[in-house]
């Protein structure tokens, strides 16, 4: 008699499921309406932090396929158990997105801050949640995920897998998954990244421009790749990138436009008057020297502080610089792919780092952008581990500050910039002194 044999889940996926199921466990018993707390945070990236270091050492039993599944199930799973313990509460999904899709589901654009892609996934969400984004969000987001990390699996790096699996499970973006859309912009990025390592540049470019049409940030990812094409003397590449993010960015944008100008441009406009905010990368130093302090009528940190006229100023020039100067790189490696395109990858997190109106939420698209750059960097475990443990202790960090709320956040807030700027300085240091490897 010859018995069929029954597969069994491999030792890594057992301790990544073990470690899911600590932090679900973790939410079930915190039955908290409220967003986040402390100590709970700690509890959850304890155990998931354990469990992504057995997966680190058991990394070669790694699949693609496991964790794109995997992902979709540990965030439907979220999203199950914050929706029965009454946690899934946001002004931003119960109100802005909620409103704002019901109202193009009606007919009428609304005056918006956020791109027409943007306002299309919010009537999807009500679309899908009977008119309420309240959870549906999270579903709708549960695909991006699988996207954003199908994106990071498909990099031909030995190092990809583990990262991929690091984006999928560590619970410190979690309410951000769920709560915010930045998991649809982000998930479009990577996968533009992933077309141009793939050497599919006019695909790249389209992507890019569906991606910006959801949220801008996409756009610099193009503009450091176009760069690297025609300064590498690829002018057709270069051309057909270009042309494809312009059409797909036009596609959203332009039939809109025609409609409603007004209500669309605000869009690209409603930022320009805020200034510096208590969460963004120049407040600390301002505040150690007694010239920010949070804006006394509010109390939010999210809100623009009191600070010097010249403060503004600053921020932005410091921007620009840092923006300009990984598009610098952009061209020192001309001819050499891998490099061009983690740079690619930096030029978003490089701006959202240094945005005087820096927002915690940005963690999901500056931790997907880290670890795309370091998969096609990093080829050692050793170098693997200290840049994933990096991206890791930051975005904890950065949840500490939001959605955690904890009373002392500045010292988070100090960590999670400080972490971060050493993790681009690092991988951009790579990037510059990669050789090339053959004909690219």
């Amino acid at each position: 008699m010859i018995k069929a044999g029954v597969s069994k889940a491999p030792p890594v996926l057992l301790a990544l499921a073990a470690g899911a199921g600590a932090v679900l466990g973790a939410e079930w018993l915190r039955r908290s309406p409220s967003a986040a707390s402390g100590p709970w945070l700690c509890v959850e990236v304890a155990a998931m932090a354990v469990a992504l270091g057995v997966a680190w050492r058991r990394q070669d039993e790694l699949r693609g396929r496991d964790l794109i599944i995997a992902a979709v199930v540990f965030q439907l799973a979220l999203v199950a158990v914050r929706h029965h313990v009454g946690s899934l509460g946001d002004t931003d999904v119960n109100d802005v997105y909620t409103q704002q899709g019901h109202k193009l589901l009606d007919g009428t654009y609304p005056r918006s801050e956020y791109p027409p892609g943007g306002v299309l996934v919010f009537a999807l969400d009500n679309l899908l949640g009977g008119g309420s984004a309240r959870t549906s969000n999270g579903i709708v987001m549960a695909g991006f995920q699988a996207g954003l990390v199908a994106s990071i699996c498909g990099i031909r790096s030995r190092t990809a897998l583990w990262f991929a699996a690091v984006v999928a499970f560590w619970p410190a973006n979690a309410y951000f998954w769920l709560l915010r859309y930045d998991l649809a912009p982000t998930a479009l990025l990577a996968a533009g990244l992933l077309l141009a390592e793939r050497r599919r540049f006019g695909l790249a470019g389209v992507c890019l421009g569906v991606g910006a049409a959801l949220k801008w940030i996409p756009a610099l990812a193009c503009l450091s790749l176009a760069i690297w094409l025609f300064s590498s003397r690829r002018v057709r590449e270069g051309l057909r990138h270009s042309g494809g993010f312009l059409v797909a960015l036009a596609a959203f944008n332009v039939p809109f436009l025609a409609a409603a100008p007004g209500a669309v441009l605000h869009a690209y406009a409603a930022q320009g008057p805020r200034t510096v905010t208590a969460e963004s990368f120049i407040y600390p130093p301002l505040h150690l020297l007694g010239l920010a302090q949070i804006d006394r009528a509010t109390g939010h940190i999210w809100e623009s502080a009191e600070t010097p006229h010249w403060a503004n100023t600053l921020a932005i020039a410091i921007q620009l610089a840092v923006v300009l100067g990984a598009l610098m790189i952009a061209v020192h490696v001309r001819g050499r792919l891998r490099p061009a395109v983690a740079v690619a990858a930096l030029a978003p997190a490089s701006f959202l780092l240094t945005n005087r109106i820096f927002s915690p939420q940005f963690a999901v698209e500056i931790e997907a952008c880290f670890v795309i750059a370091a998969a096609l960097l990093v080829r050692s475990r050793h170098g693997q581990a200290v840049i994933g443990c990096a991206v890791m202790a930051a975005t904890a960090a950065n949840a500490l500050v939001y959605p955690a709320r904890v009373d002392h956040w500045l010292y988070p807030s100090v960590a999670f910039f400080g972490l971060a700027f050493v993790l681009s300085a690092v991988l951009a240091r790579i990037a510059w002194s990669q050789p090339a490897r053959g004909a690219e």
